[in-house]
């Protein structure tokens, strides 16, 4: 198993993150946009799809400390009650089965669409 360091100078964290992007382009199909290094509130999340709603982030490396899990508790708590849903992801699963981290994010864009607004309403019918 690889150790990645998230904030650190870790090349192997930036590789994660840069296949992390590149599954949830191929997850997306053209359909949805992630921006990378969103700020949502008081949040920087990983990566952010505003169609859906949706948080992707890449995990690198795991909470040591009851403080880091509290706060990582209260964070996606804080980020769902804004309406966000949050996808967590491993390093080493983006690495190992990136098909099957696209096929969760296919799975969750489809479920967190909403209908698009059109900027001007449909036509009425012409009367008879």
């Amino acid at each position: 198993m690889r150790t990645y360091q998230k904030h650190g100078s870790s090349q192997m964290a930036d590789l994660a993150e840069n296949r992390l992007a590149e599954c949830l382009e191929r997850a997306a199909r053209g359909e949805a946009r992630f921006v990378r290094g969103a700020r949502l509130g008081p949040h920087m999340v990983d990566f952010f799809c505003m169609e859906a709603r949706l948080v992707v982030e890449l995990d690198c490396a795991p909470l040591r400390t009851e403080s880091a899990r509290t706060a990582h508790r209260l964070r996606l708590r804080s980020l769902e009650q804004r309406g966000y849903r949050v996808l967590r992801f491993w390093a080493d699963h983006v690495e190992a089965a990136p098909a099957s981290v696209e096929r969760l994010v296919r799975q969750a864009l489809g479920r967190g669409r909403r209908p698009l607004r059109h900027a001007t309403p449909a036509p009425m019918p012409i009367a008879a």
